[in-house]
């Protein structure tokens, strides 16, 4: 599988993602090695493994570890009611040898996740789900699976893969796993996301959520992480859970009222809850600050990109007859200085800044050199949120009379 083809089907599942995540897993993929995915609980790693499910068109088999678990209840395991029967009604027509082996084959072998995984007919994504809750022994029996993709069952013998599952294993840690596990995995760590990544994460799985509110709950869960009094950080799940809940009761700010209504959504015990009552307000002043922040940030974006685009309008209209250099560097001045007005207004749209763009292209761009670049302006501009606005008329129109 290729890069480009990786990156479409992760965009395809509506999965937020960076290059380095992307290379692990396609080199992962391409050799066949097992992926050890660590971070702490909620951050996305059982996420990953479906996914890629999804995105390789495979099923899903899951292995949930806890404390206590056995090759019983992973690997396999007789049936031994169907045995007993089989012995009732078999003794008196076949020999001891014979019945017995008759018992141990594939009739009465009850398959667990992971030899269900490499008995199956098309490969499969196994997800080994909280490794670490596992105990060391049963750890230390993976390494048989994990190595040579082949397990061994005493009645039986050893049974090799017949197709070579995608194995992912998810580990919290809480406790440390052992170097003989590590080296058999290709490695990945996964952080909290940053607030931009939250808010990518949010916008792409409640695509039709409150733009402002999303960025506010995006803040205030941030700003719950970084608190040393929480015990249970907030989870992603838990972010999605409680931006839906904020729109299912109409709610559009993150207020203090609104949080200390909905708080249950993102807070799961008593502790957390205690400690998000005391620092309320400044986690909701801040939440409320973020919006303002941030439009400001995409303005400063979007206006470094634009004067970019400037540069190139200049120097090809510096060569048209029709247009002198003081002509264009005038215009050019008169879009900086309306820059900075937009840039001081938190209230302006970002849609307005695209527009400033079009209409100063469409003032200046007057040769066939710069068709181009013009048009894509004007897609900016129309594919925009600025309703009303084009390059003769909208909230500035009267500024750029030639």
């Amino acid at each position: 599988m290729e890069a480009s083809t990786l990156h479409a089907k992760l965009d395809a599942e509506h999965y937020i993602y960076d290059d380095s995540l992307i290379t692990t897993l396609l080199v992962a993929l391409q050799l066949g090695r097992p992926l050890l995915i660590e971070g702490a609980a909620g951050v996305g790693k059982t996420e990953i493994a479906k996914v890629m499910a999804a995105a390789l068109d495979r099923e899903l088999v899951r292995l949930q570890c806890y404390e206590g678990l056995d090759e019983g209840k992973a690997l396999y395991e007789w049936n031994y009611q169907k045995q007993l029967l089989a012995i009732q009604v078999s003794r008196d027509l076949k020999s001891p040898e014979a019945l017995t082996a008759s018992l141990f084959s594939d009739d009465y072998l009850l398959e667990r996740p992971l030899l269900r995984s490499i008995r199956s007919e098309k490969p499969v994504v196994l997800l080994i789900d909280e490794i670490d809750k596992a105990d060391e022994e049963f750890e230390a029996f993976l390494l048989e699976l994990l190595s040579e993709m082949q397990v061994t069952i005493p009645e039986v013998g050893t049974i090799r893969a017949k197709t070579i599952p995608f194995v992912v294993l998810t580990s919290n840690r809480t406790r440390p796993l052992s170097e003989a596990l590590r080296r058999r995995c290709a490695y990945l760590y996964i952080q909290y996301p940053s607030l931009e990544k939250e808010l990518a994460i949010i916008r792409a799985k409640l695509p039709n959520v409150n733009e402002r509110l999303a960025l506010q709950v995006a803040q205030a869960i941030h700003d719950l992480r970084e608190n040393q009094a929480i015990l249970k950080k907030p989870s992603i799940a838990e972010t999605l859970d409680w931006v839906a809940a904020l729109e299912a009761l109409g709610i559009s700010d993150l207020t203090r009222e609104a949080m200390d209504q909905t708080k249950g959504f993102v807070l799961k015990n008593s502790e957390d809850l205690e400690a998000l009552s005391a620092d309320l307000v400044a986690v909701a002043e801040d939440a409320l600050r973020a919006h303002t922040a941030m439009r400001l940030t995409e303005g400063e974006r979007l206006a470094a990109d634009i004067l970019g685009r400037l540069d190139t309008i200049e120097a090809i209209t510096a060569r048209v007859e029709a247009r002198s250099p003081q002509t264009v560097a005038e215009y050019r001045e008169k879009l900086l200085s309306r820059m900075q007005e937009v840039l001081q207004s938190a209230s302006v749209d970002e849609a307005r800044i695209l527009t400033e763009a079009a209409i100063f292209a469409d003032k200046v761009a007057v040769d066939e050199e710069t068709v181009r670049l013009r048009s894509h302006l004007s897609q900016l501009r129309t594919s925009s949120s600025c309703e009303g606005c084009s390059p003769k008329e909208g909230p500035w129109a009267g500024s750029w009379t030639s």
